[in-house]
């Protein structure tokens, strides 16, 4: 009832014309909201930006403290107040 099931989406972004990519990012989108409205930008949560730039060649290094945070509340829960 309360579980919630997270998926992170990787990708590089070119921040300037004719050039190769050189800064990395991760999102975690919440997968038990409606398809609808999963990807909308207010749902979609900025996991970490990656600088390049080249593609990480140690990506676990740079994904090690989201996955962290998120074990860390799968243990430990969010306590939430109206």
């Amino acid at each position: 009832e309360n579980d919630i099931v997270l998926m992170v989406s990787l990708d590089g972004a070119q921040l300037y014309e004719h050039k190769d990519s050189d800064c990395w990012m991760y999102v975690w989108i919440i997968v038990n909201l409606a398809p609808d409205q999963r990807y909308q930008k207010i749902h979609v949560c900025p996991g970490g930006f990656i600088p390049g730039p080249n593609k990480p060649k140690n990506l676990d290094s740079f994904l090690c403290v989201g996955m962290h945070h998120v074990a860390v509340l799968q243990k430990e829960g969010l306590q939430i107040w109206d």
